[in-house]
């Protein structure tokens, strides 16, 4: 019985392995160029898109002072309650021109004039996204001016808070203090 021997072909071994090899290199290659097209659309095409979820999505801690109780004398009377007092704060990072924002809350009376340039060394001496307090003890009349223009002032918004007051117009156990 005569087995028969099979000889080798080297040549049609080495053109089947670089086919082989040039068609997984190019699916490689298309696979890493679908990665940098997507990479593309991501950082440079859709930027502002994920920049804004991205400042959305920011967690910020806010301290909330605890709410004061009301304090009584033996007979009833209020002595001290809380009321609420407006604040205009501005954050920097959201205001696109800081100067001209404080300009035009100068225009409607909310700031002073004299005060702008304190306020802006204020400003830039905090955070970028910390509120900063430029106008304190707003009453309703301001608060209502500040109402009308609101959508003009991105960056700006009117705290509420609770201040201390006393009806008698002092604290009243001073009067017995000697």
């Amino acid at each position: 019985m005569a087995s028969r021997v099979r000889i080798k072909d080297h040549w049609a071994e080495q053109r089947m392995f670089l086919r082989r090899a040039i068609a997984a290199g190019i699916i490689m290659a298309v696979l890493v160029g679908a990665v940098l097209v997507k990479l593309v659309q991501l950082q440079v095409v859709r930027h502002d898109y994920y920049l804004d979820l991205s400042q959305g999505n920011r967690v910020r801690v806010e301290p909330l002072p605890p709410n004061r109780g009301l304090i009584f004398d033996r007979n009833g009377v209020v002595l001290a309650e809380n009321l609420p007092a407006y604040q205009l704060e501005l954050t920097r990072e959201q205001v696109p021109d800081v100067d001209a924002t404080l300009r035009t809350l100068s225009g409607l009376g909310l700031v002073e004039a004299d005060d702008i340039d304190r306020l802006k060394r204020l400003i830039r001496s905090r955070p970028l996204f910390e509120g900063v307090p430029v106008r304190l003890q707003m009453t309703d009349e301001e608060v209502a001016r500040f109402a009308v223009r609101r959508h003009e002032l991105p960056g700006v918004d009117i705290r509420t808070r609770l201040t201390r007051h006393y009806p008698s117009g002092r604290w009243p156990f001073t009067r017995w203090a000697t």
